[in-house]
């Protein structure tokens, strides 16, 4: 074995063995947690098979004076030891993936990344798993020899290998590339270890039956099976030179840009190859495939087309330009199948205005409005010019009278077009602009992403926290609470928060006080606490509102003692209340066990910024977690 000593047995035909130690990283989940193993560095087991990372577990004593200060920095941050004790890794963590698993990978400056993608199985070939992704299992480890294999899901790894020289550098990134490329260009390695670990399952899961275990095998394929194909590139980045920058989001796309040195807002010259499903950017009409690339702009903060651009697949071509990462206006379909060509007017991504089509046989012309037929549309045949018309109101097919028809044009409006939805929460184009930077964000956003924070939360805080959102806020105080006539209604929901305000160690209100400004109450222990980014005279107004809901304060003697204003960071703009309400609000779920006027809330313009640009990543469904990583601070830990 060379002496390399790592935590679990080889597999068959595993004979390159290359280890790399004092290499950190970090793991980005689809749709679930973003873990990274600091300050502990583990090591890099690169073989002609697989990638393995582990460390094994550490005392406090055990580590380095610069690992213990880290540490300690970090407890005293957030004073929550046991939680750190174990986000830190002291315990021993590791993982593994096979190369038919690396879609893509690259070298930047110090940071090799790898983009892990589905394998997928025959349906009759596996047995169901109980977790969804390997993530879950790696969040659960306290045993490096029971290594965790992502064999399931998509994420973006991230192995900082700062502590090693160049040299080592290269060979690391030399080695994965030569062996993914094997693996890609000959099936007989990857036939035989799906062979291996379906008769390794097979014999671990007659073992362990004989030992009165009950488990569930996990069969991963078959040598025949069919695997969707997907986009996978190799690429070294200097980043101290003009060069090509490789970019793998978490939502499974990739993205390749010229770049100089610096941070740009646009990426000109990119190539996207869609990796995910329901990318949002790909207008109504173009059939997605798995094969499907953007050419063109691309948004740097969301990495969504703008601009000039081409969608385009073994099908279809669609040129047109790009506005919020939505197709608009004038724009060309071209399709192989039946050779036509259309020319229409766009507005977010939906056909919105004069409608061209031409194919082998007919001219198509009439106009479309909010992606639904308008008016007359007329069909014209190239063979024998007969033309024939047709009449349509809100894209249903009309029988009129042709001679009292009036075919004027109306005056076209802006179009509307639903684009997210969740639970009694839909987000439409108009709202969804709220998130771009410097513009007012709406109430319906805030309760779409914190409705997702509740759901996100709600199987271990679902009796610790008791929200009112927005609307629900509004229902109560009505939408303008610092009026002097207006008094709170007393909903039946209230007479049930009231019956378990003893139970409830926070209560939230989040609210548009007077459909103008954004800011957030918090009542706890018997005390009503209101954080203001903005605060101003009327902040004792709305405290004396608020408190005549909750009878507990509002009887007590001296209730007025009990009315609490927090300092928190205050905006310097007219626009980022919104941003500085969620954030407050993130803090409470955070630190549900803290004092509300215990927690530190100082935050700065570019935090904000970011967590307006992490919302709306969430909306479309590009993100690594839910709960942003938003700090300045260089140490691990999220907002």
């Amino acid at each position: 074995m060379n002496g390399i000593a790592y935590p679990f047995d080889l597999l068959q035909n595993e004979e390159k063995l290359h280890l790399f130690q004092n290499i950190k990283a970090k793991i980005y989940g689809q749709n679930d947690a973003q873990i990274s193993l600091e300050p502990i560095p583990g090591s890099l087991f690169i073989t002609n098979i697989r990638i393995c990372w582990f460390n094994f577990p550490k005392k406090m004593e055990e580590l380095s004076p610069q690992e213990r200060q880290l540490v300690e920095a970090i407890q005293v941050k957030h004073g929550q030891k046991k939680e750190l004790w174990q986000s830190l890794n002291l315990n021993g963590k590791s993982f593994m993936f096979i190369y038919p698993r690396l879609l893509s990978h690259g070298l930047q400056g110090n940071k090799l990344r790898c983009f892990i993608g589905e394998l997928e199985a025959e349906e009759d070939v596996y047995i169901q798993q109980s977790k969804s992704t390997g993530l879950e299992d790696f969040l659960e480890q306290d045993n490096p020899v029971n290594i965790v294999d992502l064999e399931r899901g998509k994420y973006q790894i991230e192995f900082d290998l700062q502590l090693l020289d160049k040299e080592t550098q290269d060979e690391i990134f030399d080695l994965v590339t030569e062996y993914s490329i094997n693996q890609q260009d000959s099936s007989d390695s990857e036939q035989i270890y799906i062979n291996k670990l379906i008769n390794q399952q097979l014999e671990n899961k007659s073992k362990m039956i004989d030992e009165g275990i009950n488990i569930q095998a996990k069969i991963y394929g078959r040598p025949s099976q069919i695997r969707k194909p997907l986009f996978k590139i190799i690429k070294r980045v200097h980043p101290d030179q003009q060069c090509k920058r490789l970019l793998l989001r978490p939502n499974g796309n990739i993205i390749i840009n010229n770049v100089d040195q610096g941070e740009f807002v646009i990426l000109r010259d990119s190539k996207l190859f869609v990796n995910c499903q329901n990318f949002i950017s790909i207008p109504k009409d173009f059939e997605y495939s798995d094969w499907t690339v953007y050419e063109g702009g691309i948004d740097g903060f969301h990495f969504l087309p703008y601009g000039k651009g081409v969608f385009k697949n073994k099908a279809d071509r669609f040129e047109g330009y790009f506005a919020d990462g939505f197709a608009s206006e004038l724009c060309t379909l071209e399709r192989t199948q039946n050779s036509s060509k259309i020319k229409c007017y766009y507005s977010w991504g939906q056909k919105h205005g004069k409608y061209e089509e031409e194919n082998n046989n007919l001219i198509i012309e009439g106009f479309f409005e909010n992606d639904l037929k308008q008016g007359l549309f007329t069909e014209k045949q190239k063979s024998t010019d007969k033309q024939e018309r047709k009449y349509y109101k809100n894209g249903v097919k009309q029988i009129v009278d042709e001679s009292n028809y009036n075919n004027q044009q109306r005056k076209l409006g802006t179009t509307t077009r639903y684009l997210f939805n969740h639970q009694d929460y839909s987000i439409n184009n108009f709202t969804f602009k709220g998130l771009n930077y410097k513009e007012w964000l709406n109430q319906l956003i805030i309760d779409y992403y914190l409705q997702l924070v509740i759901d996100y939360y709600k199987d271990f805080l679902a009796e610790s926290i008791y929200h009112l959102n927005t609307i629900e806020c509004q229902d109560i105080f009505s939408s303008y609470i610092t009026q002097k006539d207006q008094k709170p209604l007393i909903l039946p929901k209230l007479l049930e928060i009231n019956c378990l305000i003893s139970d409830i160690k926070k209560l939230i209100f989040i609210m548009n006080v007077d459909r103008g400004h954004f800011l957030v109450l918090v009542c706890q222990n018997q005390q009503l606490f209101l954080l203001n980014s903005l605060n101003n005279d009327q902040d004792q107004i709305i405290l004396q509102k608020v408190v005549k809901i909750i009878p507990t304060i509002n009887k007590a003697q001296n209730h007025s003692e009990k009315l609490k204003i927090v300092e928190v960071t205050q905006q310097q703009n007219s626009f980022d209340c919104g941003i500085h309400a969620v954030y407050n609000t993130l803090l409470q779920y955070k630190y549900c066990d803290k004092n509300v006027n215990e927690i530190d809330y100082q935050t700065t313009k570019k935090m904000m910024e970011n967590l307006r640009i992490h919302i709306k990543n969430v909306l479309i469904n590009d993100y690594a977690h839910l709960l942003p990583q938003i700090s300045d601070s260089k140490q691990n830990h999220r907002y």
